[in-house]
């Protein structure tokens, strides 16, 4: 048991990790706000479904132009396929699968987590976004359940345009997902 609690922290932090990587190198001006694709860009969402963790690994260490070479070393690689996998939910349906609308949000985003398994028993919200070497955080906001005990809901508030992090926070852990505002 022990060891199913360390793995699923180990997890849930690669994809932490992951998801300041893919914020951090602007990887939604390319692939979508929702990493759904836009032409030519290929869609990211469900990744894990026709790719194998080491080829989405490879070719984030080795692109095809026009995807340009961020010099990822194999670790970084690893977390951001462990985040993409984890979009909506991983292979197994086994992570919370958050949704932001609108997909590109100005003044605020209604944010929508669904849970496999056992519903937590509270979930909440915060966005932050890094300025230099400070940050600037919103409001923390419960999210509420609806008439599906699995489905959390809330609105998120965000008070200038930018690349932003929205962290889920639930019975003890943290997901992040990245989000640009005001475009």
């Amino acid at each position: 048991m022990l060891f199913h609690a360390v793995f699923a922290l180990t997890v849930v932090a690669e994809v932490n990790t992951g998801a300041k990587l893919v914020a951090q190198n602007g990887c939604q001006a390319c692939h979508g706000a929702t990493f759904r694709g836009s032409a030519p860009y290929p869609a990211l969402y469900g990744i894990e479904h026709h790719r194998t963790r080491p080829q989405i690994i490879a070719a984030i260490i080795n692109p095809k132009a026009p995807m340009p070479n961020y010099g990822f070393t194999a670790a970084q690689a690893g977390d951001i396929a462990d985040y993409l996998a984890g979009l909506d939910g991983g292979a197994a349906a086994d992570q919370p699968v958050i949704t932001v609308a609108p997909a590109h949000p100005s003044g605020y985003a209604d944010v929508t987590v669904r849970f496999p398994g056992v519903a937590p028993k509270r979930v909440t919200a915060v966005a932050s976004m890094a300025m230099g070497s400070m940050s600037m955080h919103s409001p923390n906001v419960t999210l509420h359940a609806t008439s599906d005990p699995h489905l959390y809901t809330g609105r998120v508030e965000f008070s200038m345009s930018g690349a932003w992090t929205i962290h889920i926070v639930y019975d003890g852990k943290t997901i992040d997902r990245p989000i640009v505002t005001g475009q």
